[in-house]
């Protein structure tokens, strides 16, 4: 067994004194000397023509410095694309132009409520909220839709006049012989269930700073997605080269869940285009309900076709989903999700249909935590539950059969496959079985179930730098930020361990900049430890080498006969050769990257929840009052963050489950963008829990680790929706709360 000095074991967080000391640097505190306030206007109707806008009240306030509408967009904005490398779409999908939809649209029409129509910078937030007041709007309004399945029906109104039948994903998909699956079954169980858009409700709002130096463009903003998505944006909006446009952050980000992948470059715009008009920085901040209004959890609809054999055999498996993102969608997303419902239920037979379809509901098409497989598995494997109460079969052995495992070939994108590198699943299902009590007593209304997923941890590159100071001291440089999970800490223990260096020499770079820092793809879909890990590794690599080279010549050996261990060089041979890193005398820096490979096995950690619950039948309420996470992270870097990653997640899980959706009215205005009426679990709402950390030490990973945060939240509220199948021998929609719970006991009844 492979001994490590530095991982593997609590790690405290490097982070840990300046959250505690209130030190830390968010978005909220990043101040550029002159900067103006930005405040924008959004519209009250959710499909508008603006027929006319009048702004010069508003330019005549004084402490006002400029003011922006549709016309002030560079041309062509209409035209960049929002893919990212390594994504892929069916050539039937429209380009997914990444302005479109929430922005200010160059075509003069709103499609959402809440869109933005125009924005003031002013010296303060007050003369800019005056200004916003005074700007006069003209609307032409037009019909709304706002259920992907109606906006596919003919005669429904069209949002875009280049997407026909308002379809701008539609893919279709068969593995084995679905019809023939069918004729095997003897029994055949249809399902039709739906999910609800959630906010991501981040500790801090969205932000950014944007000014002009000549022709170079400078943007401060706490991004997930620089490098892949914000600077070529910008790059292309602008017509600059991208080493004339430097985007940074500040060290650290108030949490993300997904939330700043993708739509921040709809007002990041704002703040770039107020900058230029006006010739001075300007921030924009979105307040908690325009924060709340600009992204959410895609809602779907899912209609699901299941045929078994009596002993529980899985013979076929057919799905149709309608994908209801707002007025547009979030690339990775539709080809996410199809690729997903091929994981769901593990069979030979297997036939799906996605369609996306724009509405105009405020935009609810970006990524969230365990995004498009939460959506997947929520609807689908819900129907396990019903074959397995009708024929009498255990629902963990039933469940068990869909599990794909260590060597099998998985659906992992149109058309393509790739090898589960490890999988732990089956000791998450023995322990938490136990852990749960799974055949044992249950209290009066306590009902128990159980969840299971299969996330997919995206492929975007890393690339990391390490520099090796002459005094022995170490530089980490990578393109990653800390959104919370303890990325410092985590990636400077991996470059400890990989070089042989104690991490107290190590200095990782604390923020991003794409003008001096590595390209990186991203902290999202649980890559960030794999694939920046892996480049940390390929870097180590690189720079022991080179620090062998020169330790060579000094110690009166060949290089291949050295070792480096806790920061000194030694003679594998003779150890009492040895010299410490500060005297290696020479600056020597060393780079590696991680390159997604296709090919590559994948390196993907199933997750199992085991939850029981009290379902009170006279007023509807469900209370979790015990939950069992097994999370298969390969190798835990350091298992007290994973442990803390599963309990935050599981309280997204909980809330996902009972209490979270963002509600709109029958006219599209979102009527709970607010904290106070969107109900999110406190610490005082999650039960009883334990967490379990498996380790089927995989052979892909760095050290053997996989992914280990954004996965829980799915079979979390897959394991409620199970229990409360079982107290009703019905589904619930999610969220499963009290008003819908009692209709559907009455429906029982």
């Amino acid at each position: 067994m492979t001994k490590f000095h530095y991982i593997g074991k609590p790690i405290k967080r490097l982070d840990g004194f300046d959250k505690v000391t209130g030190t830390a640097k968010f978005m909220q505190d990043m101040e550029v000397p002159g900067m103006l306030t930005g405040k924008i206007l959004y519209s009250p109707h959710a499909h508008a023509r603006i027929k006319r806008i009048i702004t010069d009240k508003a330019e005549r306030v004084p402490g006002v410095a400029a003011v922006v509408t549709h016309n002030d967009l560079p041309p062509g904005i209409d035209e960049i694309s929002g893919l990212e490398p390594g994504m892929v779409l069916p050539p039937t999908a429209v380009p997914p132009y990444l302005f479109r939809g929430w922005g200010l649209q160059p075509d003069a029409i709103v499609r959402c409520m809440g869109s933005p129509v125009a924005a003031v910078a002013a010296n303060t937030e007050e003369a800019a909220t005056e200004a916003l007041g005074l700007i006069e709007v003209e609307y032409e309004p037009l019909p709304a839709v706002f259920d992907a399945e109606e906006a596919l029906k003919p005669g429904a109104p069209q949002l875009y006049p280049d997407v026909p039948g308002n379809i701008v994903f539609d893919w279709k998909q068969e593995m084995g012989n679905v019809e023939n699956g069918f004729k095997e079954a003897d029994l055949v169980f249809e399902e039709v269930g739906e999910t609800q858009p959630q906010s991501h409700l981040t500790p801090d709002t969205r932000g950014a700073i944007a000014w002009w130096e000549g022709e170079r463009l400078v943007i401060c903003t706490a991004t997930m997605s620089a490098y892949p998505s914000l600077l070529p944006a910008m790059a292309a909006a602008f017509k600059l080269p991208e080493s004339k446009v430097k985007i940074y952050g500040p060290p650290y980000m108030g949490g993300s869940y997904g939330g700043r992948a993708f739509n921040e470059a709809c007002f990041v715009l704002v703040a770039v285009l107020l900058a230029r008009k006006a010739g001075r920085p300007v921030r924009v901040k979105l307040t908690r309900e325009e924060d709340m209004l600009a992204l959410t959890r895609c809602s779907t609809r899912l209609h699901a076709k299941i045929g078994v054999k009596r002993d529980g055999t899985i013979t076929a498996v057919e799905y149709r989903a309608f994908l209801n993102p707002g007025p547009w969608f979030y690339p990775p997303w539709v080809n996410r999700y199809f690729t997903h419902l091929f994981k769901v239920i593990k069979c030979d037979n297997i036939k799906a249909r996605a369609t996306l379809a724009p509405t105009n509901i405020p935009f609810s098409g970006g990524p969230f935590r365990g995004f498009a497989y939460m959506e997947a598995f929520l609807v689908a494997q819900p129907i396990l539950k019903r074959i397995s109460q009708q024929l009498g079969i255990d629902y963990l052995k039933l469940l068990q059969q869909s599990f794909w495992r260590t060597g099998d070939k998985v659906p992992n994108g149109p058309g393509r496959y790739s090898v589960l590198s490890s999988s732990g699943i089956d000791e998450a299902i023995e322990k938490g079985r136990q852990l749960i009590d799974w055949d044992g007593p249950t209290g009066p209304d306590e009902y128990i179930g159980a969840g299971y997923c299969l996330p997919g941890s995206a492929q975007f590159p890393s690339n990391v730098i390490l520099r090796l100071n002459r005094d022995g001291s170490i530089q980490l440089e990578t393109g990653v930020i800390e959104i919370g999970a303890g990325q410092y800490t985590t990636l400077t223990y991996m470059a400890a361990e990989a070089i042989g260096a104690p991490p107290e020499v190590i200095n990782m770079t604390r923020s991003f900049d794409t003008e001096t820092q590595p390209w990186d793809g991203g902290q999202r879909s649980e890559r960030t430890t794999y694939s920046t890990g892996l480049a940390i590794v390929e870097a180590a690599k690189e720079l022991r080498q080179k620090i062998f080279n020169v330790a060579s010549k000094k110690l009166g050996a060949k290089a291949d006969e050295l070792e480096l261990e806790e920061g000194v060089v030694f003679v594998k041979a003779d150890p009492a050769k040895k010299m410490p890193l500060s005297a290696v005398g020479l600056p020597i820096v060393a780079t590696g990257a991680f390159v997604p490979d296709p090919e590559r096995p994948w390196a993907s950690g199933p997750v199992v929840s085991f939850v029981r619950v009290t379902v009170d039948k006279e007023t509807g309420q469900v209370t979790p009052t015990k939950l069992v996470i097994l999370n298969d992270v390969g190798r835990a870097i350091n298992p007290p963050v994973v442990h803390t990653q599963n309990m935050g997640t599981l309280s997204a899980g909980i809330g996902y489950a009972l209490t979270e959706e963002v509600i709109w009215d029958s006219d599209g205005r979102v009527l709970n963008a607010n904290p106070q009426f969107y109900h999110t679990p406190t610490i005082l709402d999650v039960p009883d829990f334990h967490s379990e950390i498996i380790e089927p030490v995989d052979q892909i990973g760095p050290f053997g680790a996989k992914g280990a945060g954004e996965k829980v939240l799915t079979p979390t509220a897959l394991a409620i929706s199970a229990a409360v199948y079982n107290a009703l021998k019905t589904n619930v929609n999610t969220p499963i709360t009290p008003d819908k719970l009692l209709k559907a006991l009455r429906k029982t009844e």
